[in-house]
This record gives C-alpha cells, structure tokens and sequence, in this order.
C-alpha cells in the first residue's frame, strides 16, 4: 500500500507539471499523460502500474454500465449495432489471418492482434472531442460504434480471461458471467423499492453504488473472471433512471482520476521494441489509422450520411481502444500473449491515441485538406434527401432543426412564413418531416446545400447552430439576404457583430426574444436597422 502511494505522489506531481506545461502550448492532454508514464516508469513498479490501469478501467465500466439506463443511448446502440460488428469483424478476421498465417503467430497472439486492431477508444472519442462542441451527428455516431465495441469487448473478457482456456473453462466462465448479469438486472428491478425505503440522499446513493460495485466486482474474481465484468454488471444494476444520475454526476471526478491514472500507466508501459514488435506495430497502425477510417467512411456513406459526417466519424475512430488494452495486459499476466505481441499493443495504442487526440483536434481542418488536394477521392452526397416546394423566393431559411431551430420554425408555420429547414441530423431530419415542415437533409458547410435552399433569393438566414465553421460559411454566403448566426463564445459574438444582422448568444438571449426581433424586423425597415445595433448594447449590458 504504502508503494503504491508513494507511486501516486510522484505521479501527479509529474502530471500537474506536464499538464501545465502542455495547456501553455495549448496541447491536448492526452499526450501530457503519456509523456508522465514514461517519465516516471523508472521510479515507478510496473506491477504497481499494471493494478491501476485495471482498477481504472473497471471503474470506468462500472460508470459505463450504469449510463446504459438512458434510452437515448439503447436507441443510438440499436440503430448502429450492424454498422459496428460489420466494420469491427472486416477488421478483427483478416488482422487474425495475417498474423496466423503469414507471420506465424499463433491462435492466441493472432486472436489478441485481431482484438486489437478492431477495437476503437470510447476515452479518445467521444470523452476528448467534447472539448469543442456536444451534440453533433458525428460526435453521436462516434458514440454509438464505440459503445457497441465497448460492450462487445466485456463480453470478450469473460472468454478471454479464462485460465487455463479450455472449453470446460470458457463454459463455466459463460456461465458464471450469465448468471451474474441476470442478478445485476434482478438488482436493477429491486432498487427502486430499497432506495424509497432507505431514503433518497446522495450519501446513500453513493453508499449504494460502492457496495454493489464491491459485491460483484468480488464474485467475479472470486469466480475467476476479470474484475472488469464484475463492475460492468454492477453499473447495469444500478443503471435505473432517475436513480443512476446522481451517482454518475458525482463520480464524474473520479472518471477523471482513473482516465489520467489510466493513460499514464500506458505511457509507463512503453520499452524499446525488437523488430517483430516494430513489424507488428507498423502493420496494426496501418490497419487502425488508414483501413478502419477508409471501412467506416464506405459504410457510413453506403447508410447515406454526407461525406463530412462520414470522415469526421472515422477520424473519431482511429486508435486502439481501452478495453483492448486490458485484454491484451490480463493475457500478458496470465502468459497467454508473446512479448513482442504485447509491446507491439502498448506501443501502437500509444501511438494511434496521441495521434487521434490530434486528428480529432483538427479534424474539420483534415477533411477540407483531403477534399481540397483530392488525395481521397470523395463521392460526396451534397445532401442526402429534400422536401422542397417548387419555387423558393423571398423565403426564409434556418439551419439546424433543434430546439431552437423547431420553437423558430412553429412561430412562422402559425404566421404562415415561407421557410425551409436544413439538417444534418437524420432523427431530427425525421422530427421534421413528421412537423410537415420542408426541408433539406444536408451539411450546412457544403454550398450545393445552400444552393439547393436557393439563398440567393432567401430574405433572411438563421443558424441556430454553435459552430465556427458553420457561422463563417454562412457569413461568407454571397447574398443580399440578413443573416443571424448562433456564437458559442464571446470571442466569436466579436466576430460576427459587424457580418450580420444579429448574433446569438444563449446566455442572454432566449429563443423568444429572438422571435420577438425577427417579428419587428419583418414589420419595419427601421426596426431591422436598429436590431443591427442591439447586440452590441446587449453585450454592453451583460458586461
């Protein structure tokens, strides 16, 4: 205990150097973590960093399991289960064939670089893309594949952590695992009751959570099986909403702690590798970073997504996942796994991390490269579906059909305004169609889509859309029609004050002071001019 302490003390002093040293060079903080593993590998026990990593990732099961009560998240899982074991087995059996066949490998070893290589990072792609912006389509299909990879590879630990493995092992290890996922849901049906008895208190809540994570995390270890299973059946009974909220909002912190403990004990893996490692590592990399995102755009586009959605989705994709991670470090202790194998999985991993923190970082400024210089080529579907009436004149257009965008569209359905509605996102693509409303499935920063809209001949543009490319593409629309976009930050309110006729800024301004400006504006001249100038006394006013 007392080492493992002292390893944590030398740790975060490290980490809070690097972190500091990286957001000075506004760096992700991903790569900060690994740097620090590596650094402190010489003063820290890789025994010691190896518990962490499990611990951590069990933890961060147990968190993921007890998401599973949002509907939200069944439905994205749904929708996306045949687009995520499609891609992940055209990945996982042809990595398995090279490796037995061509580099004589072995069935274990093959299987491991088969897992490997199939699997993406749920951490890299869609907890450290959220910097930027939350619920766009790409982001949410980045979500959906990596939650039915995650869950796919829990379900691989029961089978691969069976020692020996054997078919009598792996059986009674299925078995087991069986049985403790009906007791989680016979928890999950129960804990409504206990807790109305017990009382609704965010310390009982807590205690609750602890036990129940303790309790099966011990069977299962108990029964021979990964700890990690034993934490994900223990989220799924606790996963009942309203009651998982709370927890999971107060063990956000503690997600954070295990995530950095995480990537850092994976930067303390790291040894020199020999040339079959190198060999190994090359091959997976290439299969993560060019076949996976090449796989993913094809299907994505082939489902009738826009090549935007589609690329910005694979390059959320490309890297080596967690969970794979884990499975490869439990063969590692059971001996199951050669060692260049392993250090060809810690290393790639690392590699195709720290890369994707970067091409998810830059993702918007890749694809325009890559579609620019035609170095792929992309058989782009400008917009996907339409519902436009014959002739468009003097109409108004708004992009983005969300919350906003819906509450705008009701107000000039019941005014009887002439306006059309473009949308990236399918589910609200739908939400309009059902609404009678018309509309154009498209992406708003491709220009066949406005040219489709007619902006020509638009008399006002609304984005209601917190996205600087999508605001500047707006704004550069050769037109003589108003425009009002939507600013994320006050920084961004400063650049657009003087493009448009009005900016929005949620934190003052609500949906119905909007439409009360557009109705005076539509009423008068005058009343148009004036609004031109009302954002900056607003501005002036919330200072």
């Amino acid at each position: 205990m007392i080492e493992i302490i002292n390893s944590l003390t030398i740790i975060f002093f490290v980490a809070s150097v690097m972190l500091l040293l990286f957001k000075k060079i506004n760096q992700p903080t991903l790569p900060a973590y690994i740097f620090t593993g590596i650094l402190t590998s010489r003063f820290v026990s890789s025994n010691d960093m190896l518990v962490l990593a499990q611990i951590g990732i069990a933890f961060l099961v147990f968190m993921l399991g007890m998401s599973l009560g949002d509907n939200r998240i069944k439905k994205m899982v749904k929708e996306n289960l045949s687009l995520s074991l499609l891609t992940s087995v055209l990945i996982a059996v042809p990595s398995y064939l090279v490796s037995y066949f061509i580099l004589n490998l072995g069935f274990y070893n093959s299987v491991y670089i088969g897992v490997a290589a199939s699997l993406s990072s749920s951490l890299i792609g869609t907890e450290f893309i959220n910097e930027k912006v939350g619920k766009i389509i790409h982001q949410q299909l980045t979500k959906s594949v990596n939650l039915v990879q995650d869950i796919s590879a829990i379900l691989l630990f029961i089978i691969i952590s069976s020692e020996p493995f054997n078919i009598q092992v792996i059986s009674l290890n299925v078995l087991t695992g069986v049985l403790v996922l009906i007791a989680a849901f016979r928890l999950k049906n129960l804990l409504p009751s206990f807790i109305e008895f017990v009382g609704k208190t965010r310390e009982i809540y807590l205690l609750i959570s602890a036990s129940v994570l303790l309790l099966f995390a011990s069977v299962t270890e108990l029964a021979g099986i990964t700890i990690v299973v034993g934490a994900f059946a223990a989220g799924i009974g606790l996963s009942k909403k309203p009651y998982n909220q709370e927890a999971l909002q107060t063990m956000e912190s503690l997600k954070d702690f295990f995530t950095a403990i995480f990537f850092i004990s994976l930067g303390s893996l790291l040894t020199i590798p020999n040339f079959n490692a190198i060999l190994l590592t090359v091959m997976l990399m290439v299969t993560v970073m060019v076949v996976k995102p090449a796989l993913t755009v094809y299907f994505l586009q082939k489902r009738g997504y826009d090549g935007r959605t589609a690329y910005l989705t694979s390059l959320n994709l490309d890297q080596i996942s967690e969970y794979a991670l884990i499975i490869v470090i439990q063969a590692y202790l059971l001996g199951n796994i050669a060692p260049e194998v392993f250090n060809a999985v810690i290393l790639s991993a690392t590699v195709t991390m720290v890369g994707s923190s970067y091409t998810s970082r830059y993702a918007d400024k890749i694809y325009r490269f890559i579609k620019k210089h035609r170095i792929i080529e992309i058989t782009d579907k400008e917009f996907v579906e339409e519902r436009i009436p014959e002739k468009l004149k003097d109409h108004f257009i708004i992009g983005g059909y969300d919350i906003q965008g819906k509450k705008i569209a009701r107000h000039f359905l019941e005014e009887e305004i002439p306006f059309i509605v473009i949308e990236n996102n399918p589910e609200r693509v739908i939400e309009a169609k059902e609404d009678g409303v018309f509309y154009i499935h498209g992406d708003m920063s491709v220009s066949n889509v406005w040219e489709q809209a007619s902006y020509k001949d638009a008399k006002l543009i609304i984005s209601t859309v917190p996205l600087e490319n999508i605001s500047d593409k707006v704004l550069s629309l050769d037109t003589d029609a108003d425009k009002v976009v939507r600013a994320k930050t006050m920084e961004h309110v400063e650049k657009y004050l003087d493009k448009c006729l009005y900016v929005i800024y949620p934190h003052f301004l609500a949906t119905k002071q909007l439409l009360e400006h557009l109705k005076g504006s539509l009423e008068s001249d005058s009343y148009r001019k004036r609004l031109e100038k009302l954002t900056r006394k607003e501005l002036e006013n919330e200072e």
